[in-house]
């Protein structure tokens, strides 16, 4: 079972939180990084938000599905129940906060700080989660 979790890349402003695009930097972040996935052989399916930015980031790396419980500013619960409905083997772009409780959870740790388009992917072994890479994004 894998998870990875990618942020989403430097987004811009706008009027609605939903509504608000990627910036031409986070543009080049979100191809770097779906760059990294093509390169790790990864072809999972993508999950995100109903967030400009989310989709915009995940369609760098192919089509998303997207669920209104990885929002940002859900909170926590709702998150959780979407996660639980995901396949075993899943991309899923996220958002601060709740995107680096996600990583602690998974891997027994204190969220920390998740900078704009890195990816931690995460690999159930043996009914363990471990970090099984990691890409710092730019």
């Amino acid at each position: 079972m894998n998870r990875i979790f990618w942020r989403h890349a430097e987004a811009g402003f706008a009027h609605n939180d939903l509504a608000r695009p990627l910036t031409a930097r986070g543009e080049q972040q979100a191809a770097r990084s779906a760059q990294w996935l093509h390169g790790q052989n990864i072809a999972y399916p993508a999950y995100c938000s109903q967030a400009l930015r989310g989709q915009q980031t995940a369609a760098c790396y192919r089509p998303p599905h997207i669920l209104a419980g990885l929002n940002p500013d859900c909170g926590l619960q709702p998150v959780w129940q979407a996660l639980d409905t995901l396949p075993d083997n899943a991309v899923i772009i996220g958002h601060m906060p709740w995107i680096a409780a996600a990583i602690a959870r998974y891997l027994d740790g204190t969220p920390a700080f998740i900078g704009y388009s890195e990816l931690y992917w995460l690999s159930d072994e043996n009914g363990t989660w471990q970090l099984k890479g990691h890409y710092h994004g730019a």
